[in-house]
């Protein structure tokens, strides 16, 4: 049964994709509809999965061989670590398609291929149990996200698009030269293979820790493009901006958890002692990219720049959670390395809906009142009171107050991180004060006050933003009444990682 739901997550949207190009191009309302019913499908086998605990390990996956000649496999399997993302990559999807419909006016059809594109080579980075197949659905989600950045962006669309795509091939060229170098160490001891289970068993490297430093880099490179943390970030600002509302979304929640995915997939439990090696360097950056984050956002006005930069400070907290479990493993805390492990899956599903929200919400803004500079947008609770609430709920998730889904993950990983790094820990509340100051004044500004010219041309949101937002709300929400539902399922998961991670 795992096999053909496996099968249908990652190809339903594929599928759906090539069914969009027999749509006659002026029958944009079927297209849409057609979009959003084929993104539901992969909805509701990712609630399957993640309901149904038989499924949670890669060994119930499906494999087929592809390429024998190089044992290369397509090879799908999902696990406490993937089965999160899949979910969350399937509900911003077809959140994103349904708040889409009746907004993008050219090329409409395009727009929605790339867009179940997308999905489907997202789902497939999170099932692939492959190596080789892993970094073909990694490179492969640069096509469509590059397109639906440069055809149906901002102004200055193009120059963002070009920036992204560097920045992420460079990353990608790196990954390619150290998936290789993995493989033909395999052929090397006897076991060619690019099953990312066997090899993180075989543990490849052990006694090498000078080729586990290098590698661990060339990985680390590539992931931390996609997170992004500092200084891999300077493409973010232009392409978050840049991107439709939708778009952001998709790229912010759910493209941009590739990166973290991948050091617990991958550099993590194939290089422990790199891991370790590079731990503090990580946990520098990581803090630098807190502060600095949460400065840059402290000075922008732009609300689309202002969540753009705090994202930076959010992924910072994913950045020390990593480099703390390292070192708490290796260290012999092993309770400590697996609460900064389940911080980092937290923080990773609850920073996509969050973000995926207050895009939403801010491109909605920018539609109505043609304005998202909130110095000068004013007095938006006498116009669109509703839309208020839903914004400052987002807001607030942001912060990570207590009872919403952002909580858990910040709590979770600096409960991990002071066991092996105080100071930086210590440091790290910086941020966490500094987002607080700069959600709560830009919420303040926005809301009270006269009503602005920008402001009188509001009218509240309608059913297609509260169906659009219902389901994200409701899933912060939940997550951040209820976190042992969420916990559960991917506790053995973390537990195996804790072990990688001791070892030497």
């Amino acid at each position: 049964m795992s096999a053909y739901v496996l099968n249908l997550a990652v190809l339903v949207p594929l599928l759906g994709a090539l069914l969009l190009l027999f749509i006659p191009r002026t029958r944009t309302q079927t297209i849409e509809r057609c979009s959003v019913w084929i993104s539901l499908a992969p909805l509701l086998l990712s609630t399957l999965l993640w309901s149904g605990g038989s499924v949670l390990e890669a060994r119930n996956g499906f494999a087929v061989d592809w390429l024998p000649a190089f044992h290369i496999r397509y090879s799908l399997g999902v696990d406490g670590f993937s089965i999160p993302m899949v979910f969350l990559t399937a509900v911003l999807s077809t959140v994103c398609l349904f708040y889409s419909a009746g907004r993008i006016k050219n090329r409409t059809r395009d727009y929605y291929f790339f867009m179940l594109l997308l999905e489907c080579f997202l789902i497939g980075v999170f099932c692939a149990r492959d190596l080789f197949l892993f970094y073909v659905f990694f490179d492969a989600t640069l096509i469509p996200m590059y397109f639906l950045i440069a055809v149906w962006g901002g102004e200055n669309r193009s120059r963002a698009a070009l920036k992204f795509i560097l920045y992420t091939l460079a990353g990608s060229a790196a990954l390619l030269i150290g998936i290789l170098w993995v493989y033909f160490r395999s052929v090397d001891v006897g076991h060619p293979s690019f099953d990312m289970a066997e090899l993180a068993q075989l543990n490849l490297f052990y006694n090498l820790p000078k080729a586990q430093t290098v590698l661990f880099a060339l990985f680390a490179a590539a992931f931390m493009v996609k997170i992004p943390l500092f200084p891999f970030h300077t493409w973010l600002p232009d392409a978050y901006v840049e991107a439709p509302s939708a778009v952001t979304a998709m790229l912010a929640g759910a493209m941009g958890k590739m990166g973290v995915y991948g050091f617990l997939r991958l550099a993590m439990p194939f290089f422990p002692e790199g891991a370790q090696h590079w731990a503090r360097t990580l946990v520098v950056l990581s803090v630098i990219s807190i502060i600095y984050g949460a400065l840059l956002a402290l000075a922008q006005s732009d609300l689309k720049r202002l969540v753009a930069y705090s994202s930076i400070s959010h992924m910072g907290f994913i950045g020390l959670g990593l480099a703390s479990a390292t070192s708490a493993a290796q260290s012999g805390l092993d309770q400590f390395a697996s609460i900064a492990i389940s911080g980092v899956v937290f923080e990773m599903f609850g920073h996509g809906l969050i973000v995926g929200g207050l895009f939403l919400l801010i491109g909605w803004l920018g539609e109505r009142a043609v304005e998202r500079d909130f110095r000068t947008l004013t007095g938006v609770m006498q116009t669109a009171p509703i839309y208020i609430v839903v914004f400052a709920a987002f807001m607030f998730a942001s912060m990570a107050m207590p009872g919403l889904v952002g909580f858990w993950g910040e709590l979770y990983v600096l409960i991990g991180s002071f066991a092996v790094y105080r100071t930086a820990t210590a440091l790290s509340a910086i941020g966490i004060v500094v987002t607080a100051g700069f959600f709560v004044w830009a919420l303040q500004r926005m809301a009270f006050g006269g009503a602005s010219p920008s402001a009188k041309k509001l009218h509240d949101v309608g059913p297609q933003e509260l169906w659009s937002m219902g389901p994200l709300m409701g899933l912060i929400v939940l997550f951040g009444i209820l976190p042992h539902f969420f916990l559960s399922p991917w506790l053995g998961t973390v537990d195996i990682l804790s072990q990688f991670l001791a070892r030497r």
